[in-house]
């Protein structure tokens, strides 16, 4: 302010005589200051931390932006709170200023007080003894963007890795020093059935135990990855046959312990080793899929049985009536195909018919299978699709395939106004014609319906009037006269 007033002061004094030395010297000496100042406010205001450092990299100067970021460092080496791991490359960095117009920018990783930070920094000389460094901090940006990379390679349900990044790993270990190089590839039995018995939550909490089991029983440097929606694929390092014969037994061991409900877990494994770059992963790959397949075609029919075997139970836990129902329909179906004359090998069929047409409802709400008042519209429609669910179910297997059919069409009508496809008459299989009349009976005079129990009496006449109607007029007759 005092340079401020003399400046003016002296210029009034002086006024006309701009060539005067004196007055020019004065004029300079105030506009140097006053440039100063305006530069000192500029770098204290600046929104980006600014750093003036010496040739050793010594912090001789900083603005509030630069000690909110870095902490005061003035007095202290800049080097000192630079990453090691892009240490080298900062170095490099500095050792190009042979020029003031050099200040390409560099991204760095700083650890400060054990915080990681990431930041890009812009340096340019200011004299030969001087530089200046601008510096933003980009470490939320850089977060997201490792975020987004960990999630580009992650499988979302898992968290392990995804299939993508399984590839990249098999081409990055592919080297001498890593040789043998195992490969595992697992398979996880009865993901659909799951899915369609007690829907996909049930089948991602099979694919989640699945996928841990797999984690805990390897090795902190073995890659483990979901490569499909069942299928998983495990690189092993450094692996001789024998260790991966006790991990596949140690896996599946962990996984037989493990259950959805009444379902015992079960996967299908194969493996195959490369000990030499003359072997291509594509090779590998192909040999681990083939053993995997011949695994599952080999005991995929039993686990599938197993499966449905706890699906039923599931269904008769969850449903105590569903039980005696199912046994008591059976017994019918038994009972009508003797009256009918079928042989063993066909009454076999009738019996599993009859303890497994209402497997499907495993997949309908509790509350609507045990309602005792008139369903409306939309909840008997989701009922109704129990007799498909249980046809996609059974059909998984060729030991039910052909029971499969006969649950899928046990609620059709004979005037065809019964469900799911609308057949009628002889266009209905003459099986679950006859499960229409078991199951219809058995309901009626054991289950709580709108009107109530029916007494057998009662159930019969029932079957009389509809018959033609819902059921085969011919088997109605022979159910009364020979099964009743």
């Amino acid at each position: 302010m005092f340079r401020e007033q003399l400046y003016q002061t002296l210029n009034k004094y002086f006024e006309g005589n701009t060539l005067d030395p004196i007055i020019k010297e004065i004029s300079q000496i105030y506009q140097y200051d006053l440039n100063e100042k305006m530069y000192e406010a500029a770098f204290d205001l600046a929104p980006v931390a600014l750093v003036i450092l010496d040739n050793d990299m010594e912090v001789l100067e900083m603005n509030q932006q630069a000690k909110y970021l870095l902490g005061d460092m003035k007095g202290l080496n800049f080097k000192g709170i630079i990453h090691q791991k892009t240490l080298d490359l900062y170095e490099h960095y500095i050792q190009k200023f042979s020029s003031t117009s050099f200040s390409l920018p560099i991204h760095l990783e700083l650890n400060i007080e054990n915080e990681i930070k990431y930041i890009k920094m812009v340096t340019k000389r200011i004299d030969k003894l001087h530089l200046q460094t601008a510096i933003v901090d980009e470490s939320f940006e850089q977060s997201t963007l490792n975020q987004l990379e960990i999630l580009s390679f992650k499988d979302h349900l898992t968290g392990l890795y995804n299939r993508r990044f399984f590839q990249e790993e098999m081409n990055r270990l592919d080297v001498k020093r890593n040789y043998p190089i195992g490969l595992i590839l697992v398979d996880v039995n009865g993901l659909k059935l799951i899915n369609d018995a007690f829907g996909h939550l049930k089948g991602d909490e099979l694919i989640k135990t699945t996928a841990q089991v797999l984690l805990d029983s390897c090795r902190q440097d073995d890659v483990v990855a979901r490569i499909g929606g069942d299928e998983f694929g495990i690189i092993l390092p450094r692996t001789e046959k024998a260790v991966i014969d006790q991990l596949l037994k140690r896996i599946n061991h962990e996984i037989s312990k493990k259950y959805i409900g009444d379902i015992q877990l079960s996967i299908a494994c194969g493996y195959s080793i490369k000990n030499g770059n003359m072997d291509s992963f594509d090779h590998l790959f192909k040999r681990a899929e083939d053993a995997m397949y011949k695994d599952k075609l080999v005991n995929s029919s039993s686990q599938r049985v197993e499966i449905i075997n706890g699906i039923l139970a599931t269904l008769h836990e969850k449903h105590k009536r569903e039980r005696l129902h199912s046994k008591s329909v059976s017994d019918y179906m038994i009972r009508l195909g003797e009256a009918m004359g079928f042989g063993s090998a066909r009454l076999s069929v009738m019996a599993s018919a009859g303890l497994l047409h209402d497997i499907g409802k495993i997949a309908i709400d509790y509350s609507l299978l045990e309602q005792e008042r008139a369903l409306t519209e939309a909840e008997r429609l989701i009922v109704n699709q129990h007799a498909e669910i249980g046809y996609r179910i059974l059909k998984s297997t060729a030991t039910f395939g052909d029971i499969a059919e006969i649950v899928l069409y046990h609620h059709e009508n004979m005037d065809g106004t019964g469900y799911p496809k609308g057949l009628k008459g002889s266009e209905i299989p003459l099986e679950s014609r006859m499960l229409n009349i078991c199951d219809a009976f058995d309901t009626m005079i054991n289950h709580p319906l709108v009107g109530g129990i029916m007494s057998k009496n009662e159930a019969i006449a029932e079957l009389k009037a509809k018959a033609g109607k819902q059921f085969d007029k011919l088997l109605v007759e022979i159910f009364i006269n020979k099964v009743l």
